[in-house]
């Protein structure tokens, strides 16, 4: 499945042992956005983490707003989310919704979610949500970030840190690099089992699906599947 909604990010506090006597923390460190190599995997007892990098074809004023919960559906097939709170017409920072999962495993599994954090960029429709009050918006860089919950199994944090690369000449098209991190925390025996999948390659993301649903939109207006 396309979308980017069944990760989860860093700067994330995880305690993975079974007694407060045993609590050992682990600081989970953002990506760096300098950084834009294959996929690749953190893990420690009770969490789990994949990174991975996409391409796109556009500047960051026309490519961040598709990660919005809304916009999603437009390139991602399956996507339909039910938004429970919103508080701009975008979603904006503090929204909430929910999906089902439609994929075998777990057909008819709800997803709760929420945005965490939004930094849009200046030009993007989302700049005057919560977030862009707190600090000028830059032009040049975004991230968007939304934690999920499947209630007893695991949490999961998705960040999306996007920056407008330079063009080389005026003839070039602009494009955006975009960074992306899920960080799963098990909260049950479900979700251990998922986490012991997930090491063993089970459950991983296939950035490059992303990368070409969102290209393929970009280019003719039109989701992938259509």
């Amino acid at each position: 499945m396309f979308t980017l909604f069944s990760l989860l990010l860093p700067a994330m506090v995880v305690s993975g042992a079974r007694s407060a006597s045993e609590a050992k923390q682990v600081q989970l460190q953002p990506p760096d956005p300098n950084h834009f190599g294959p996929a690749s995997h953190i893990g420690g007892i009770g969490q789990a983490s994949q990174l991975g990098s996409i391409l796109l074809h556009g500047d960051l004023a026309t490519v961040f707003p598709l990660f919005g919960p809304g916009r999603e559906a437009e390139w991602a097939p399956g996507w339909r989310p039910e938004m429970l709170y919103s508080p701009t017409p975008e979603g904006g920072e503090g929204a909430v919704f929910r999906t089902t999962t439609n994929h075998s495993a777990a057909e008819g599994q709800e997803m709760l979610w929420t945005v965490a954090r939004l930094d849009a960029p200046a030009s993007s429709p989302n700049s005057d949500s919560p977030a862009a009050d707190k600090k000028e918006p830059r032009s040049d860089e975004a991230r968007v970030a939304y934690v999920t919950v499947i209630p007893g199994e695991r949490m999961t944090r998705i960040e999306v840190r996007c920056r407008q690369e330079e063009a080389r000449s005026a003839a070039d098209k602009q494009q955006t690099r975009c960074e992306v991190s899920y960080s799963y925390v098990a909260l049950g025996t479900k979700g251990e089992e998922f986490l012991t999948a997930f090491r063993a390659g089970g459950h991983q993301q296939d950035f490059s699906h992303w990368e070409q649903a969102i290209n393929h939109y970009l280019a003719t207006g039109k989701r992938i599947d259509q």
